[in-house]
C-alpha cells in the first residue's frame, strides 16, 4: 500500500483510508453526508471526482485538520488538471 502522501494515491482512496482509520464504515458516512453508500464508493474508486464543495463536505464529516485539508484540495485540483507546483503543499 502506498502512503497517504503519495500523489499517485488518487484523492478518494486517501479519503477512504482516513474514513476506515477513523472508524467508520461507508454506510455510517453516507448517512453524515447525506448520500447513499453507491455514491461515495463511487467517490472512493475514483469513478467520480470530487469538486470543492463535496471535498469539503467529506473532511468536515471526517473531522480532517487544516494541514491535511489543503494537501487534499491540491491533489483534487491536480486531478481535475489544474497545473499546481507538486513540490509546494505536500
Amino acid at each position: 500500500m502506498r502512503p497517504l502522501r503519495d500523489t499517485e494515491v488518487r484523492v478518494g482512496e486517501r479519503l477512504r483510508r482516513i474514513a476506515y482509520s477513523k472508524g467508520w464504515q461507508l454506510k455510517t458516512l453516507a448517512a453524515a453526508l447525506n448520500s447513499s453508500s453507491a455514491h461515495v464508493s463511487r467517490m472512493f474508486c475514483g469513478q467520480r471526482r470530487f469538486t470543492p464543495q463535496q471535498l469539503d463536505k467529506f473532511l468536515d464529516a471526517l473531522e480532517v485538520e487544516e494541514h491535511l485539508r489543503v494537501v487534499l484540495h491540491r491533489h483534487a485540483a491536480m486531478e481535475y488538471g489544474f497545473k499546481i507546483d507538486e513540490r509546494r503543499g505536500r
